[in-house]
């Protein structure tokens, strides 16, 4: 159950992060690198978003990863890039996200997909 914790605290921060509030954010997504350290994939994803572990650390720790923990640190990766204002990465990671091919966590590539949308909007 603690995974299901962890990716709640993931979750908050994002939506946090959608609404501009960039603080709760950090917040939310420090309890997951903080509290729920056992859970490899959500903490060091948490890690990255908080600026503890490097965009190439994260990447080269994927290579190894299950196909939905892939979707789900390229999803991320576009939400950091996206909040710092880099639209270009954003959407080369949002791409990579929805182009895995995964049944499972559908839900991140409908979400990737609507944050590409909007970028291409702007």
């Amino acid at each position: 159950y603690r995974a299901h914790y962890a990716a709640t605290y993931l979750w908050l921060g994002d939506l946090y992060a959608g609404l501009g509030k960039d603080e709760d954010a950090i917040e939310a997504w420090k309890k997951v690198s903080e509290d729920f350290k056992e859970q490899i994939w959500f903490s060091e994803i948490s890690r990255f978003l908080i600026g503890e572990t490097s965009l190439e650390k994260l990447l080269l720790k994927t290579k190894t990863w299950q196909l939905e923990f892939k979707r789900l640190s390229y999803y991320y990766i576009g939400i950091k890039k996206e909040g710092e204002g880099n639209f270009r990465e954003a959407r080369t990671y949002y791409l990579k996200s929805i182009n895995i091919g995964t049944e499972k966590l559908d839900h991140i590539k409908i979400l990737a997909m609507r944050h590409l949308e909007k970028i291409e909007e702007m």
